[in-house]
């Protein structure tokens, strides 16, 4: 019976699923585990080849996250003056950091005679409890310059 699936059969659930409304990245992790399911049944003699094989990987679209203009970056900054949250958002902005980059930040990630920011970590909350953890991906750890604004800000 598992001999009887054929790529057009894979086609069509990956059709099904974009039907259905999954997001992109959705789609080709679903297609990706099929195929290595399928590869293992090819592997253990169960199918004689891979359908899903025959399929190209689905793709999925690069997009621009969205951003801040310069007038609802300064807007943010002014509401925020004077509230404990004001040196936060100020760095974010002079920094490109994400959030959690920014709150994992030690004094020894800072080098203000080079110039940079030594991005290590990032700040998560794990079951209940703030804990720095290693960044989502290898490029995440970097190194990052310091503009004007920014060293005022930290010194």
């Amino acid at each position: 019976m598992a001999d009887r699936v054929r790529p057009s059969h894979v086609e069509g659930w990956i059709v099904e699923l974009r039907r259905k409304g999954l997001a992109e990245s959705t789609v080709r992790s679903a297609y990706t585990i099929l195929r290595a399911v399928l590869d293992t049944a090819v592997r253990d003699g169960a199918l004689a080849a891979n359908p899903a094989a025959a399929i190209r990987r689905p793709r999925v679209t690069a997009k621009e996250a969205p951003h801040l203009t310069p007038a609802q970056v300064a807007e943010l900054l002014r509401a925020a003056d004077g509230s404990r949250y004001a040196p936060l958002f100020a760095l974010l902005v002079h920094t490109g950091l994400r959030r959690g980059e920014a709150l994992a930040l030690q004094w020894s990630d800072v080098d203000l005679v080079k110039g940079i920011l030594r991005v290590r970590g990032t700040l998560a909350r794990i079951d209940g409890e703030l804990t720095v953890t290693e960044p989502k991906t290898a490029r995440s750890k970097r190194f990052v310059p310091i503009s004007e604004p920014a060293e005022r800000l930290l010194r």
